[in-house]
């Protein structure tokens, strides 16, 4: 097995896709994805291959293979030919499907983005341009998430409701009535609301719902007059 070939295996690329060349500099490893075709062996099996279309090439950051910090690099990025793989991803965006869909787990368990950065091996404004696209909806997530639970939850030690319970979709989408007197509550209501209005994608939908009761539950000795206005409300 050729070193292309076994980093094929390694980042999922099958036919009718191949690894074309690739290039090894201290912990960032760079491969260029091309279309499957039979080749012979050469001593000039790393250079780099000629692009595929007269398309833009695409650069994004992938998982991390063999601890080395890989990016994937595709010419004729915006053609729509790479849709759904895992290894590519969409041509305005720093991350591949599978790197996104590693950020988004991280930011939705409200991970800090220092320590992304410094678990993944990725730039913060790549982090922030992930989110912003998130948000706004240019970015999904996939496989889809299962719908949004709206069955009762049970309320925590703290008395703030699971981040499950069907109070935190209400509030968002302006259905239950909550007198709030804390102004970063306020601000917080009101960033997610604009939010919400553009989002499609279920996960993404799920991370603000956390967004949501984690606040609560690191701001509740501050938010006692809503909280128990929660409380009254299930």
């Amino acid at each position: 097995m050729t070193d292309t070939e076994l980093l094929g295996d390694l980042l999922g690329v099958n036919q009718p896709w191949a690894i074309g060349a690739y290039q090894l500099a201290g912990t960032r490893l760079d491969v260029w994805i091309t279309p499957w075709a039979p080749r012979s062996r050469s001593w000039f099996a790393h250079a780099r291959p000629a692009p595929i279309a007269a398309g833009p090439e695409a650069v994004w950051r992938h998982t991390n293979v063999c601890g080395l910090h890989c990016h994937v690099h595709v010419a004729d990025a915006d053609s729509g030919r790479f849709a759904g793989q895992p290894w590519a991803g969409d041509a305005a965006l720093p991350f591949t499907r599978a790197m996104g869909e590693r950020v988004f787990a991280l930011l939705a368990e409200g991970v800090d983005y220092v320590a992304i950065c410094k678990m993944l091996g990725v730039a913060f404004g790549d982090v922030w341009k992930y989110k912003l696209a998130l948000e706004s909806g240019r970015a999904r997530v996939s496989p889809a998430a299962p719908p949004v639970r709206l069955a009762a939850a049970p309320t925590g030690s703290d008395g703030v409701p699971d981040a499950t319970d069907p109070v935190w979709q209400g509030l968002i989408e302006g259905a239950v009535p909550l007198d709030i007197r804390v102004l970063s509550l306020k601000l917080l209501l009101t960033r997610l609301r604009t939010q919400w209005q553009v989002l499609e994608d279920d996960e993404v939908k799920v991370a603000k719902l956390r967004e949501l009761q984690r606040y609560f539950v690191k701001s509740s000795s501050a938010l006692g007059h809503e909280l128990s206005q929660l409380r009254r409300l299930r």
